[in-house]
Parts: structure tokens; C-alpha cells; sequence
């Protein structure tokens, strides 16, 4: 059992983040049927930071993935996806992914 659990989340690693290794920064996050890919480190302050920032989603090990949604209708209307930058805690900033090859 405990090896079927090891092989899932590694493998979920590898298919969603692009990351053998599920603690180490990811390289790219899956998210709404996108890709974003890894960018640099941006303080908290500039990620927006406790005003418009969202869960969205989950990392490799569970930790919190955050954004800023595009609502249904804004996506609809103008074509643009869930959210155009996505940001993972590190250290007391964050690390930026922004979205791969653009709306």
C-alpha cells in the first residue's frame, strides 16, 4: 500500500509539475488546462499578497497553489484563461508561474 501511495504521488509529480522530486519547486503547474511555467521570485507584496490572491489549486505535496481567477463570463467574453499567473509560498514571498504560451 505505502508503495502504490509513493508511486502516485510521484507520478502525479511528474505528469502535473514536471518534478521527480514532489518537495522541490516545481518546474510547471497544470492548471486549468494550461500550462505555467516556473518564473522567479516575487515578495509578497507584489503577488497581491492577502487582497485579490485565491486557492486555486494544489502543488506536488499538497500545498497551496494561488491566483487571481478570471471569472466565467470575463474568460467567455474575452478570451482569456482561468488566470494568467499562478503563485506557490516560498520562503516569505512567492514563486511566480506564469502562463505558457499566452492567452
Amino acid at each position: 500500500m505505502l508503495l502504490l501511495a509513493v508511486l502516485v504521488v510521484e507520478g502525479r509529480s511528474l505528469l502535473w509539475f514536471s518534478t521527480p522530486a514532489p518537495w522541490s519547486s516545481a518546474e510547471r503547474v497544470h492548471y486549468c488546462g494550461r500550462d505555467y511555467d516556473r518564473g522567479g521570485d516575487v515578495s509578497a507584496a507584489a503577488a497581491g499578497d492577502g487582497t485579490s490572491l485565491q486557492q486555486l489549486t494544489r502543488g506536488p505535496l499538497g500545498q497551496p497553489v494561488y491566483g487571481e481567477p478570471a471569472s466565467a463570463g470575463r474568460r467567455a467574453r474575452l478570451g482569456v484563461p482561468c488566470a494568467m499567473v499562478l503563485y506557490m509560498r516560498d520562503g516569505d514571498g512567492y514563486r511566480s508561474y506564469a502562463l505558457s504560451g499566452g492567452p
